[in-house]
């Protein structure tokens, strides 16, 4: 299945000119201002296939909202034709998406499982959580594409990061999580999301123990 959606999207890719194609309703930023975003979201189902060349971007629909406490998870396939160093992920409380002082929660990962997280304001790019490693990250092999679920928890206290069912980050929810939530490619991203989940809790939270 994996296989002919690689094939299948690669043909879009090869077919299409270099140029911003996304479903109806969809936006795309590109990391350089006045350069085309050379983006592919391509409605394939079960989900999308993303790819980018160069330079990177985000990618949202305006509708994809989410306040207060809240998870995300979606269940992505990571192909080998991804370069190394180049992050991808999720972006979440996005404001201001089109103009000057964009702002966003950056959650990416590498090809090789390499977690960070980052906070955009306009220009400038506060490191929130410093790049290290995700053991549970399942990382291309050969041909075969990487598998993995990714969930990322808001909750008062903390937004929790994890990956295959193993907790991978966190850090303090100080700062702003409300707003857009969309994707983030970084420069050749290679990428199939079959699942973007949002989840809103009814039950109240348990209380804060003093860990994330």
């Amino acid at each position: 299945m994996i296989r002919r959606l690689m094939a299948g999207a690669l043909a879009i890719v090869l077919a299409s000119p270099l140029v911003a194609q996304l479903p109806a309703g969809w936006k795309v930023r590109s990391d350089v201002n006045g350069t085309d975003a050379q983006t592919v979201l391509a409605l394939m189902p079960p989900g999308w296939h993303l790819s980018t060349t160069s330079p990177g971007s985000i990618v949202w629909d305006p509708s994809f909202v989410a306040t207060g406490r809240y998870a995300l998870e979606w269940e992505v396939h990571v192909f080998p034709a991804t370069p190394d160093g180049e992050p991808f992920g999720l972006f979440i409380g996005g404001a201001a998406l089109e103009g000057p002082e964009v702002t966003g929660i950056v959650v990416k990962f590498t090809r090789d499982g390499m977690l960070s997280v980052t906070r955009r304001t306009g220009r400038t790019s506060l490191i929130i959580l410093a790049s290290q490693p995700t053991p549970s990250f399942v990382a291309p092999k050969g041909t075969d594409p990487g598998r993995n679920i990714v969930r990322v928890s808001v909750e008062a206290d903390s937004v929790r990061i994890d990956v295959n069912g193993t907790r991978a980050g966190a850090f303090a929810a100080n700062r702003d999580t409300d707003g857009i939530f969309g994707f983030r490619l970084g420069g050749g991203t290679n990428l199939h999301v079959s699942r973007l989940d949002k989840i809103i809790p009814f039950a109240p939270a348990a209380p804060r123990t003093g860990g994330m």
